[in-house]
């Protein structure tokens, strides 16, 4: 499952499809939805990766299948439309 930890704005400009919104803001503030899955892994990104990495660092506990993606997601998304590895 991909999540985006980037704000409203910049999600409303584009986003990875079918990935959740959950900015880093409200993961801060302690918002992190009740059906969240526990047991599948989750690719955290944001623009380039540094939100994701504390995304992950709150995540972590709770979730040991969360992922950072390093690529922000204008470079994921041209990898996905291009079919390339991610190396996730």
């Amino acid at each position: 499952m991909y999540i985006d930890v980037r704000e409203k704005d910049e999600w409303d400009l584009g986003h990875l499809d079918g990935a959740l919104h959950l900015p880093l803001s409200e993961l801060q503030a302690g918002k992190i939805p009740e059906d969240l899955p526990r047991d599948i892994p989750l690719y955290l990104y944001c623009a380039r990766g540094r939100r994701a990495l504390i995304a992950k660092a709150i995540l972590a506990p709770a979730y040991p299948l969360a992922q950072n993606l390093t690529k922000g997601y204008e470079e994921l998304a041209l990898n996905l439309n291009r079919d390339l590895d991610l190396n996730l």
